[in-house]
């Protein structure tokens, strides 16, 4: 399931991302949510791109991102095959919540912008964390003024509760729990096109980790597919020793995405070898090969020879005479040696026009744009009005709560709970007279649990929820 280019505002979650689900969750904008930006629940999601902003003056528990595995014997591949790239998150409580059973590793969280958090950039509960590595630096940008003195305890950038974490190659990390590690000289602030560090002029490489603008990482020049391929290290991108056997196992409708994902990636030292031996491969369409090898020229600095096989080429559809208009304005601005800022009127009209087309190059064409005046003039489309049920309802992560349902049950009930002190409670359900009918220890910090309850008599029953510290919740229920 895609879910992109969606506006909304003011719900209690923005999105919720339920099990069983493989979502990927693009360029949505989500405003003003009371719990959520999104959640994600034992699935696996890919949110990149999304911004996230949850007011914070008037949503003081937000939680932007959280993704939580609740079900201890399933498959946990979809949960740590998760990815978070690119997102904006500002205004939050909690930018991200991670969370797990057994301190598995989660090594996802890439190139995100997180902005005045209240409490925590990275909460981590039974979580492993990686915030990059030297192989693939994290590129996270942390800012909170919460950092400042005098507005009480000062926000924690990367924290964990229970497991031990490293981070590599991340921005403005100020405060971090005793258990977090960080490492490398290399700080690289976050290239998320929301955090406007878009680089308005062409540089001989604009893809190298010296540049702000990196292909790699802008939310709409990478495709997905060829993040196998390529690593951003500390020291520049580097390319896997087998991008060429994983590129020709693909599909080759993704054939051209991949490559161009490989050509704007490296710098000009090492796209020669590359090119060879792509030009000799399989693509789905006759002209892929030429754009590529106009990318080429244009990446290699060759500007009078890539402009003259822009030239040869015959657009066979409106979307590739798109293409072709918007790169042959980057190959002016290179010849003219001018930046994105000098765009003249007949470029920005013509740049407006892909954009209003909402076509395949539309994002291209926004994105250069959006470079040359500095402002996020992104389109989205309102989400529908969603219908609210007492099922799958979020409860906060950040104190002891219990939900039930559905109520009135005939036949089994779910407690969906938050146990936030301690992992250990003793569930215990009490009829109208008092009586003890059923108990159970809960080793779960949050969840849902399921109870059979069809050879309860019909009445009214009390649920209690005891941790370990002998706090203590309660709810009731009707068994019809």
């Amino acid at each position: 399931m895609v879910i992109t280019d969606n506006q909304i505002t003011n719900f209690e979650t923005g999105l919720q991302l339920m099990e069983n689900e493989m979502v990927y969750a693009t360029n949505n904008k989500i405003n003003n949510c009371a719990n959520f930006g999104i959640y994600s629940e034992d699935n696996m999601v890919n949110a990149s791109c999304n911004e996230i902003d949850m007011g914070l003056t008037e949503r003081e528990q937000a939680i932007g991102i959280a993704h939580i595995r609740t079900n201890i014997l399933g498959n946990s591949n979809a949960w740590e095959n998760a990815s978070f790239r690119s997102n904006c998150i500002s205004e939050c409580k909690t930018a991200f919540y991670i969370s797990n059973l057994r301190c598995n590793n989660f090594d996802a969280i890439y190139n995100n912008f997180l902005y005045n958090y209240q409490s925590y950039g990275i909460y981590a509960s039974n979580v492993t964390l990686q915030i990059g590595s030297n192989l693939q630096v994290g590129s996270n940008s942390f800012v909170s003024n919460n950092h400042q003195s005098g507005l009480g305890s000062p926000a924690v950038d990367i924290y964990s509760d229970n497991c031990n974490g490293t981070a590599v190659g991340n921005f403005g990390i100020l405060n971090l729990s005793s258990n977090i590690t960080v490492s490398g000289s290399g700080k690289f602030n976050s290239t998320a096109t929301c955090a406007k560090q878009v680089n308005d002029r062409f540089t001989s490489n604009p893809h190298s980790t010296n540049q702000q603008y990196t292909v790699l990482e802008m939310c709409n020049e990478f495709d997905v597919n060829g993040r196998a391929l390529l690593h951003k290290t500390i020291d520049g991108i580097t390319l896997n020793n087998n991008w060429f056997v994983i590129f020709n196992n693909s599909n080759v409708s993704n054939h051209y995405n991949i490559a161009l994902s490989l050509i704007n990636a490296l710098n000009s030292d090492e796209i020669d070898g590359v090119f060879n031996k792509l030009k000799g491969a399989e693509f789905k369409l006759t002209n892929d090969v030429l754009f590529l090898e106009v990318y080429y020229l244009k990446n290699k600095n060759n500007t009078v020879e890539a402009i003259s096989k822009l030239n040869e080429i015959i657009a066979i559809n409106d979307n590739e005479a798109d293409l072709v208009a918007i790169l042959a304005i980057e190959l002016d601005l290179l010849y003219a040696k001018k930046g994105l800022h000098e765009l003249s009127v007949a470029q920005q009209n013509t740049l407006k026009n892909i954009d209003a087309k909402q076509a395949i190059n539309s994002a291209m064409a926004r994105d250069l744009l959006q470079a040359s005046n500095g402002k996020h003039d992104y389109r989205f489309k309102p989400t529908q009005q969603l219908t609210t049920t007492t099922e799958g309802k979020i409860i906060s992560l950040l104190e002891n709560s219990l939900l039930i349902y559905p109520n009135p049950a005939s036949n089994d009930i779910t407690l969906q709970m938050v146990n936030a002190t301690d992992a250990n409670a003793f569930i215990n359900i009490y009829d109208a007279m008092g009586q003890r009918v059923f108990q159970q220890q809960a080793n779960i910090k949050t969840g849902k649990i399921t109870i059979d309850i069809s050879q309860f008599a019909s009445g009214i029953y009390h649920v209690q929820l005891i941790g370990a510290n002998s706090k203590s919740l309660s709810q009731s229920f009707i068994k019809k």
